[in-house]
């Protein structure tokens, strides 16, 4: 996560933005944020929640007063979580990831923009099939709409991002 008021971007940083993964999936057909969700709200919000697109926890950007706000409800909601079942984050380590979900849905003042995986700026990987990641000619990957997105995250689950990132920019990373 970063938070800045001074981001040279094309789009706007006021308010809170949230970037979603990969569209094919939602909350309640990915079994990982499935789980997080029912074990950390209920079935009930998994029910109220699970048709929308996975909001990745791990990118999040905004104004200084867009990501107070933001953390201070995913604070929140961790204490909350964590005194009803204490232990839980022990066990449940993405509990951030239902909590994210959760509190951009129905926690914060005010509604953030919501940005899809096959349009906008960040590209997160975990659920586009390997055969689907497109790299150009000029060896650039590209999302689904064809632009060099800003972001690439968790390009590491797919060995050939891997590989393309490390003899790209020199550097060695791997597959968890």
């Amino acid at each position: 996560m970063w938070c800045s008021n001074e981001i040279h971007s094309p789009m706007s940083l006021r308010g809170l933005h949230c970037f979603l993964e990969d569209g094919r999936k939602s909350l309640s057909t990915c079994e990982y944020n499935a789980n997080w969700l029912g074990v950390a709200y209920g079935e009930e919000a998994l029910r109220q929640l699970g048709s929308l697109p996975i909001a990745c926890s791990g990118t999040t950007l905004g104004s200084r007063t867009a990501i107070e706000a933001y953390l201070d409800a995913m604070t929140a909601g961790i204490e909350v979580i964590s005194e009803r079942t204490p232990g839980i984050t022990q066990v449940l380590h993405p509990v951030d990831q239902a909590v994210h979900n959760y509190v951009v849905r129905l926690g914060l003042p005010a509604t953030p923009a919501f940005h899809t995986n096959e349009d906008g700026p960040v590209l997160t990987l975990y659920h586009v099939p390997p055969d689907e990641v497109l790299i150009d000619a000029e060896g650039n990957v590209r999302n689904r709409a064809g632009d060099m997105p800003s972001v690439l995250h968790q390009y590491d689950r797919h060995p050939r991002l891997v590989t393309w990132v490390n003899d790209r920019f020199g550097v060695r990373a791997e597959c968890p």
